[in-house]
Order: structure tokens, then C-alpha cells, then sequence
């Protein structure tokens, strides 16, 4: 799990799903899935406009977050 620098969002993977979940913090709104091979750990660049995605064998995806979600 992880929350945006700018404490608008959390985002929580499922485990071995594949799957990313952004949630809004004020709402609680579940607002975006993304799918990713791995989703370990979870990190938001300073800006938030990218999210790192690592697995536990040391893969990274860098993510571009969406306009939306900035």
C-alpha cells in the first residue's frame, strides 16, 4: 500500500492478482484499476505523476499515471 505525496490517493495491490487499486482518500472511492505483472511494493514518484510497481524477485514497472488521476 502506498499514499500520494499529495494525500489524494491510496493504492493497494491484491496480492499475485495483478492488480493495482487506487482509492480516494477523502471518498473512499475505488476510482482505478490497473493490471500489472507484479505488485509487491508500491511507490508514487514525487510529483505523483508516476507510480513504481516492484516484485519480490526485483522486477520494476514504472507506471504513467492518467491525466485524471493528477
Amino acid at each position: 500500500m502506498a499514499i500520494s505525496n499529495h494525500n489524494q490517493w491510496v493504492v493497494s495491490d491484491a496480492g499475485h492478482s495483478g492488480k493495482v487499486y487506487f482509492w480516494d482518500v477523502v471518498t473512499g472511492e475505488l476510482i482505478r484499476i490497473l493490471t500489472s505483472p507484479t505488485g509487491d511494493h508500491l511507490a508514487f514518484s514525487a510529483d505523483d505523476k508516476q507510480l513504481a510497481v516492484g516484485s519480490e524477485f526485483g522486477e520494476i514497472i514504472l507506471w504513467a499515471l492518467p491525466a485524471q488521476l493528477r
